[in-house]
């Protein structure tokens, strides 16, 4: 079946679902509804009760209120923006991060079983690693590394200069090569390369 949307932007179909068309909103949940997901999950250290609940919230409100969103901009930055924030309140809720039982991600890909095994044991390091550090930091990790944000897009969804986001990155990489070195002192290093 051909999707009537394919060629429509998002700030398009936001601003059809101003004007009351239900089916652009669909799209858009379509669209974007496993990414914030998927993102969220990953800032709430795993929680997927909790990221499924501000998914809902989040897009109740879009229903509520689609004019909070200026279509001059672009909606990508814009709802990722509103997905953080909305992990950010949660963080700001709690004294301290709550880590889930681990599940592995796809970090781990080798075939080899004895490689498995080390990338589930570095997958599970890694987490714990990223729940130590602030929710500024492992933002900008989770936005650039698993997101694959790029660092203009990641600057547009926190709102801050480029720079800011490079040293966020370059401190949370700095961190976690230090507590993940036992594993392979460049594996995290490694993330960056031929990445601008």
């Amino acid at each position: 079946m051909i999707n009537p949307f394919s060629n429509t932007s998002d700030e398009e179909l936001m601003v059809q679902f101003h004007k009351g068309q239900r089916s652009a909103f669909d799209e858009i949940y379509r669209r974007y509804s496993s990414l914030l997901l998927t993102l969220m999950y990953r800032l709430l250290n795993q929680d997927r009760e909790l990221a499924h609940d501000l998914l809902h919230d989040i897009f109740i409100r879009l229903i509520e209120n689609p004019n909070k969103f200026d279509p001059n901009k672009r909606f990508k930055p814009w709802i990722y923006a509103v997905a953080t924030n909305e992990c950010m309140k949660q963080y700001r809720k709690k004294s301290t991060s709550r880590l889930d039982e681990f599940q592995e991600n796809t970090f781990a890909e080798d075939p080899e079983i004895l490689m498995k095994l080390n990338d589930i044991h570095f997958n599970k390091s890694l987490k714990k690693s990223l729940s130590d550090l602030t929710f500024e930091h492992r933002c900008c990790f989770v936005l650039r590394y698993q997101e694959k944000l790029s660092i203009r897009e990641i600057s547009e969804v926190i709102d801050c200069p480029e720079g800011t986001v490079k040293s966020r990155i370059h401190y949370a990489i700095r961190l976690l090569s230090q507590k993940l070195s036992m594993f392979n002192p460049n594996k995290i290093e490694t993330y960056d390369a031929n990445r601008k």
